[in-house]
C-alpha cells in the first residue's frame, strides 16, 4: 500500500446489492434469480419434487421462455431445462438484483413496440386476396383467348 504524504487511502467496501423479492413466475425471458424459498402453500409431494429438480435455497434459476398464453414456462435450474405451469412457479420465492427488477413503463413500452412490429409485418405480408393485375386480367379473359 502506498503511502500519500502520510496518509493511507480509504479502502473501497464492496455496493451493497440491493435485491427485489418477486416470485419465479414474474421473471421475464433471460432474468435470473435466486431461490429464496417455497411457498408454504405446495403440497408436500409438489415440494419434495421442486427440491429434487434442484429448487434450493440459493440456487440461481434462468427464466428462458414462456408459452403464447403464458403457461407454462420453461426455467433453467443447474444444467437443465424444467418446464413449470404457473402455479407452481408463483410459489417459488425468489430475489433478483434491484436492476432486473421490472418496470411498468417498460413493460408497457415494450408490449407497445411488439404491436407495432406485428402491425408492419402484417402491412408488409401480401396477402392472398391482392387484386391481378390489368394485364393478367386482360390475358386471361374470354376475349383475349379468342384472338
Amino acid at each position: 500500500m502506498t503511502l500519500l504524504n502520510g496518509i493511507r487511502p480509504a479502502r473501497r467496501r464492496p455496493a451493497a446489492r440491493a435485491t427485489v423479492e418477486r416470485t419465479l413466475c414474474d421473471l421475464r425471458p433471460g432474468e435470473s434469480a435466486h431461490v429464496s424459498a417455497l411457498g408454504s402453500n405446495l403440497s408436500d409431494q409438489v415440494r419434495r419434487r421442486l427440491t429434487d429438480f434442484g429448487f434450493d435455497e440459493g440456487v440461481e434459476v434462468t427464466m428462458l421462455r414462456r408459452a403464447p398464453l403464458g403457461d407454462p414456462c420453461v426455467y433453467r435450474v443447474r444444467d437443465y431445462d424444467l418446464c413449470l405451469r404457473r402455479r407452481e412457479a408463483g410459489a417459488i420465492q425468489c430475489s433478483c438484483p434491484f436492476t432486473q427488477a421490472p418496470n411498468a413503463a417498460e413493460g408497457a413500452q415494450s408490449t407497445l413496440d411488439q404491436t407495432r412490429q406485428a402491425d408492419t409485418h402484417a402491412q408488409r405480408t401480401p396477402s392472398a386476396e391482392q387484386p391481378i393485375s390489368s394485364s393478367a386480367a386482360e390475358a386471361t379473359s374470354p376475349a383475349a383467348t379468342a384472338r
